[in-house]
């Protein structure tokens, strides 16, 4: 089972307990990270973290979230042979088991068919809130799964930023050849510099990654114009941020 297909399960498992659902959600403070799912019920924001199976990286990401969530979810594929009613110890290292029973993280079991809540999380009742101040325009005006078959436009997006978020955080090494080779001075890069180098999943790149990087992306991503033409590039005070992690 893939990331992309734990989705839409998952989605709706929050959306069945009275949740509104949002995806990719990254604080404006505090913490680089994205929440994969944010469901928010009231005053309870839950946070589920998607992977492909249980590792000591996915509970890291949980345990990261737990001040600015209430509840805290690791979701991976169901086991096999797991048959709702069985022992989880039988299925999950003891190492992670202490790990979730400690910092109160909870465990989703998904199958094509059903959400299993095998383990239940831990209701945190003191958070800082960042993630609902987080929500954008972006996250206000598109469902999840919007333009596309499980979930697969939110995986693209996120497939898509991260490369260019990446690759502009590379333009801020001296030594890097393909900075060397674009001759940028700063860290910036131009528009057509950065889609021959990035590949999206937009029908129109040129328009479409320039519209997203500077409504939905300006958190990490600034613009200017240089020469006439729009360039971009990854803010510096968050490579000082990253080094000093």
């Amino acid at each position: 089972m893939k990331e992309t297909e734990l989705f839409l399960p998952v989605k709706s498992w929050l959306e069945y307990g009275g949740n509104s659902v949002f995806s990719e959600v990254q604080p404006k403070r505090g913490t680089l990270r994205r929440a994969d799912l944010l469901g928010l019920h009231g005053p309870v924001d839950t946070v589920v973290e998607l992977k492909t199976s249980l590792s000591l990286v996915l509970l890291d990401q949980c345990v990261g979230w737990r001040e600015h969530a209430n509840l805290v979810y690791a979701a991976v594929p169901a086991p096999v042979r797991y048959v709702h009613g069985q022992l989880i110890s039988n299925f999950v290292p003891e190492l992670a088991l202490e790990i979730m029973k400690m910092y109160g993280i909870g465990l989703l079991y998904v199958s094509e068919e059903k959400v299993h809540n095998v383990i239940r999380a831990k209701l945190n009742r003191k958070i800082k809130p960042i993630l609902r101040e987080a929500l954008t325009e972006y996250h206000l005006t598109h469902s999840p799964d919007a333009g596309s078959n499980k979930g697969g436009h939110v995986t693209a997006y996120r497939t898509t930023m991260l490369r260019v978020r990446e690759f502009l955080e590379r333009m801020h090494d001296r030594y890097d050849h393909e900075r060397a080779n674009l001759r940028c001075q700063d860290g910036w890069v131009s528009l057509p510099d950065l889609l021959e180098r990035c590949s999206t999943h937009y029908s129109s790149p040129k328009n479409s990654l320039a519209a997203a990087l500077s409504k939905y992306e300006s958190e990490w991503c600034e613009c200017m114009l240089i020469s006439g033409k729009r360039h971009y590039r990854l803010k510096p005070d968050l490579l000082t941020k990253r080094s000093k992690s």
